[in-house]
Formats: C-alpha cells, sequence, structure tokens
C-alpha cells in the first residue's frame, strides 16, 4: 500500500471512536462528487467500520478491531474463510510490512473481478485489519492519516 502524496485534506471529516483505537480523516465525498458513505458493526466483539462510495469503485476501505487476537491468528482464520470463499490460489501469504513505524502484516485476496490488500497489526491485544481495494488510489490517501492511540 503506496502512498505517494498526501491529498488536499481541507474539509475532511475525522472518525474516532472510545475504545476503536484508529483514528483516520476520509472525504465526505469522493473526488467524482460521490458521497462516501460509513457503516459500522459489532459482531462477536468485533468492531468493523465499513467506507464505501457507491455507484463507484472510489473508496473502499474495512477496519475492523478483533479483541484478543493475535495478527497471525486472525491471518489463519480468515484465510481458511478466504479460500473456502475464492479457492486455495487466492490468497497469498502473510508478509511483514508496516504501518510507518508500526510493525505490521500485509497479504492479498483476490475472487472473480475483486482484488484487496490486507494490512494487520497489534495494539495492544487486539488486532486491526485494514483491507482495502488497491485499485482505489482515495483508500491509500485514507490509510495515511490512520494513528493508532496507544
Amino acid at each position: 500500500m503506496a502512498v505517494n502524496q498526501m491529498p488536499d485534506q481541507r474539509g475532511w471529516l475525522e472518525f474516532s471512536r472510545p475504545g476503536f483505537r484508529l483514528r483516520f480523516l476520509h472525504p465526505e465525498v469522493t473526488p467524482r462528487g460521490r458521497p462516501v458513505e460509513i457503516t459500522e458493526e459489532e459482531h462477536d466483539g468485533a468492531h468493523r467500520v465499513h467506507l464505501t462510495a457507491r455507484e463507484g469503485e472510489e473508496v473502499y476501505l474495512e477496519l475492523v478491531r478483533f479483541p484478543d487476537l493475535q495478527p497471525l491468528d486472525e491471518y489463519a482464520r480468515h484465510r481458511a474463510y478466504l479460500v473456502g470463499r475464492f479457492g486455495p490460489d487466492a490468497v497469498s501469504e502473510l508478509a511483514p510490512s508496516s504501518l510507518r513505524e508500526w510493525p505490521a502484516f500485509t497479504y492479498a485476496f483476490r475472487g472473480i473481478g475483486l482484488e484487496r490488500a490486507v494490512l494487520s497489526f497489534q495494539v495492544g491485544r487486539d488486532t486491526y485489519r485494514i483491507i482495502s481495494d488497491p485499485r482505489a488510489r482515495l483508500n491509500d490517501d485514507i490509510i495515511a492519516t490512520v494513528t493508532i492511540n496507544e
């Protein structure tokens, strides 16, 4: 997930929630004028934040907090699900990476018409996973604003 330069963030909104230790900025509308929609849900203790822009592929980001889970365990669990959904060749191996100075892991997966990049890292006892569509540059611009509240 390479980030070339920071976008003009004037007018971007800040996302932060108690208990969700990632904060980030995001535009209210995409460069093509489509609203950026944010949905949140809790499932089995995981907190999921999903950013999309309807009628286009300008934004697809999914940020999830998994309590009391290590990144390697999250990868194993997610890989099993993805292999079952897309087949054994759909998921790459886990590789070391970083979110700026924060140690992280990365992997990717594909399906028919689908391509996703994953960044996973530990904050305290929790794992945070960021899934993005690598074809949409705006995703990288948003990820570049992510900060971690330690």
